[in-house]
């Protein structure tokens, strides 16, 4: 059997004017879908959130597609009407569809190279006081 190689063309929340090539990798390749949210990585060391605009077999011109980090949901986070009005946009305004997407999204939603992930070595570094006040005000916001 013919193994086929996947692309898709990502929505970057920057202000770029074209939509960039990343490689799907093999084993996401049955659950991508065109506006799902994805982690990607950008220049040496930076990773963002994406929305894939598009999937095909078509490998880009003039650079090596870098592969996508990772799906974030099985279900698209925007309908097609969104990406539509978001192509709107971004043609009335002159701007990318990558600075509507920074707009339009919340903040939750969008992963952005200043994210810090600390890991932690030992699980005596957790203050498991802290933690159990936050998840206790947390739980009583949600019985309200």
């Amino acid at each position: 059997m013919e193994r086929r190689t996947y692309f898709a063309d990502i929505i970057v929340p920057l202000s770029l004017p074209r939509l960039f090539t990343y490689r799907v990798p093999e084993l996401l390749s049955p659950f991508v879908k065109p506006l799902q949210r994805v982690i990607v990585p950008f220049g040496k060391r930076k990773r963002y959130t994406g929305i894939i605009h598009s999937v095909h077999e078509n490998p880009p011109k003039g650079y090596e597609a870098r592969y996508i980090d990772e799906i974030l949901e099985i279900s698209p986070v925007i309908n097609p009407s969104h990406l539509k009005f978001w192509e709107w946009m971004a043609e009335y305004y002159m701007c990318s569809l990558g600075e509507v997407m920074q707009a339009a999204l919340p903040a939750g939603l969008k992963l952005s190279s200043e994210t810090v992930f600390k890991a932690l070595k030992k699980l005596e570094d957790v203050d498991t006081e802290t933690l159990a006040i936050e998840n206790i005000s947390f739980l009583k916001l949600l019985n309200k």
